[in-house]
Order: structure tokens, then C-alpha cells, then sequence
């Protein structure tokens, strides 16, 4: 709060003083609190083809302003964590029917046996077994392959699996 004051009386102050060259500098200080660097390049290729635009002028005001830029978002969203009480384990609890987890994601390939393989696509099983499981790789006798929800894979071959913690080994 205190920096962004004395950036605003400066600015206000060095509106009054023809020297300063306030809009280069004030291009520079708008896209440096925004942490917007393409807008940044922009302003300085149009610097670069005006006569009378000085292109390092962006740089500074750039230089200056980004530090807060990036800190003013980290303390927003601190706030907002307080003031909102954010519970990340329920919202979590709460998300995982949409497949949001915070547990440890883990892969394992393995045969799968199972007497509906050939009649049903693989996320059919996986959900009449009850088992938060992604199926992503099948390998038969032509090669591997990426598994989609309607793939039938063969009984037998090889699958590549991809849960979370006990899921994967049950």
C-alpha cells in the first residue's frame, strides 16, 4: 500500500515536470504492474520506430512496477484465503466425484484378466469394479496404444493404469 503511494504521488508530481517524459514511463509502469512483458515488447518496438521516443524509458518504469505486480497478486490471493477461510482437504473431499484429488498419483502396468474385457469398454469395468482408475495405455499383439473411454482392449494384454495410492494395487 505504502509503494504504490509513493508511486502515485511521484507520478503525480512528475506529471507537472515536461522532462520526465511521463508517458514512456507510465507505458512501462502500467505493463510492469500487470506482469504483462508481450505488451512490454510491443512498447518498445513502437518506441523503437518513433524519432522522438526514448525506448529505455518503458524498461524502467517496467522494472520498477513489476516487483509489485507479482507481490500484489501473492498477497491477493493470501487475503482472499483468509478472508474467504479457504479449506482445501474439504474442498478436495468435495471435488473428487469430478476426478480432483490431492493424492500421490501413481502408474503401474500390469496384465488385467477379467471375464468382461472383450464385451466392454475398459471404463465401463473400471467403473463396475467401484475404482477410481485411468486407463491410458493397452498393449496387444499389434502395439501400444492410447486407451479412450469406448476402447475395447482383448482379455489378457498388457494396461497401463494411472490412481492414486491403494486403488492401484487392490
Amino acid at each position: 500500500m505504502g509503494v504504490s503511494a509513493v508511486l502515485f504521488s511521484g507520478l503525480a508530481f512528475g506529471a507537472l515536470d515536461p522532462r520526465l517524459k511521463l508517458p514512456e514511463i507510465a507505458a512501462g509502469l502500467f505493463e510492469g504492474t500487470l506482469t504483462n512483458t508481450p505488451a512490454l515488447a510491443a512498447i518498445l518496438e513502437s518506441a523503437a520506430r518513433s524519432e522522438t521516443a526514448d525506448p529505455s524509458l518503458p524498461v524502467v518504469g517496467y522494472s520498477i512496477a513489476y516487483p509489485v505486480g507479482v507481490l500484489g497478486v501473492i498477497l491477493a490471493i493470501a487475503l482472499s484465503q483468509r478472508l474467504w477461510k479457504a479449506d482445501y482437504g474439504t474442498e478436495s473431499e468435495r471435488l473428487r466425484e469430478f476426478g480432483v484429488t490431492d493424492a500421490h498419483l501413481g502408474a503401474i502396468t500390469l496384465v488385467l484378466v477379467h471375464p468382461d474385457a472383450d464385451e466392454f469398454p475398459v471404463t465401463e469395468i473400471v467403473r463396475r469394479e467401484g475404482l477410481d482408475l485411468i486407463l491410458t495405455r493397452a498393449e496387444t499383439d499389434m502395439g501400444v496404444a492410447r486407451v479412450g473411454p469406448e476402447t475395447r482392449v482383448p482379455n489378457g494384454s498388457k494396461r497401463s493404469l494411472r490412481g492414486c495410492g491403494e486403488e492401484m494395487l487392490s
